[in-house]
């Protein structure tokens, strides 16, 4: 905006966005008319500014929601910390987990590290998220769940190394597989049966459909970077008691 002065020294304010060239165009203009004062340059409005005060406005909203429910049914909530095995055919073999959890109603979260069996390596994280439908005399308990898990620079299974080199028996560059490394994504949802032992205690077996994607990837590798995949597993939750 910028500030001019009348012949009747009455301060008006001139917006050039809105007049634009029209006001040079008049005999007034040119002659009454003097700009005072430095010229703001105009700012638009940043996007990021705006999806972060969403953002905080979406978390202050979470967080008071969840101490709400909490502070109202605060007999449904369990925390707990559990371990897992689990194998699936994105090329990096078995994996041995540590996670805690947070079970709220019907809902479970879980998140941990993971440690791949072939090289004992601690380079994976895996997300887990569980809703139960239906519950028999509390002995018996079916879900459905989603998981998510990312692997970082680990290497290919045992399985896979064999497969790589029967696969490039012509080659006469050969590349030394174990040394390789692969960054993996790895999604999917399926179905789990928790079997309970006593009242803080529960065996959890869980199939799921899943599919990976290879974020780095050898070019002349005979598996493929991303396909779909079946994920084995089974678990066990030590509930913290009330």
């Amino acid at each position: 905006m910028k500030k001019i002065n009348s012949p009747l020294n009455v301060r008006m304010i001139y917006n050039p966005k809105q007049v634009g060239n029209n006001v040079a165009k008049t005999p007034i203009a040119q002659n009454k008319i003097k700009f005072t004062g430095p010229v703001k340059p105009y700012t638009p409005i940043k996007v990021k500014n705006i999806v972060k005060t969403f953002l905080t406005i979406l978390l202050f909203i979470t967080c008071s929601y969840v101490a709400n429910g909490q502070s109202k049914d605060a007999t449904l909530v369990t925390y707990g910390i559990g371990g897992s095995t689990s194998i699936s055919g994105c090329g990096h073999g078995t994996f041995y987990s540590g996670y805690v959890f947070v079970d709220y109603n019907k809902t479970m979260f879980s998140i941990g590290p993971c440690m791949q069996k072939g090289s004992n390596l601690l380079k994976s994280l895996k997300f887990n998220c569980s809703y139960k439908i239906a519950d028999s005399d509390r002995l018996l308990q079916l879900s459905v769940f989603s998981y998510l898990q990312y692997m970082e620079n680990l290497p290919v299974s045992f399985s896979t190394l064999q497969t790589e080199e029967r696969a490039e028996v012509r080659e006469t560059n050969k590349t030394d597989w174990s040394k390789v490394r692969l960054n993996t994504l790895e999604m999917g949802t399926g179905i789990e049966l928790g079997i309970r032992f006593g009242k803080n205690i529960m065996m959890r077996n869980f199939v799921a459909l899943s599919g990976f994607y290879h974020t780095s990837y050898a070019d002349n590798m005979f598996s493929n970077r991303m396909a779909p995949v079946l994920m084995l597993g089974t678990s066990i939750n030590l509930a913290m008691p009330k």
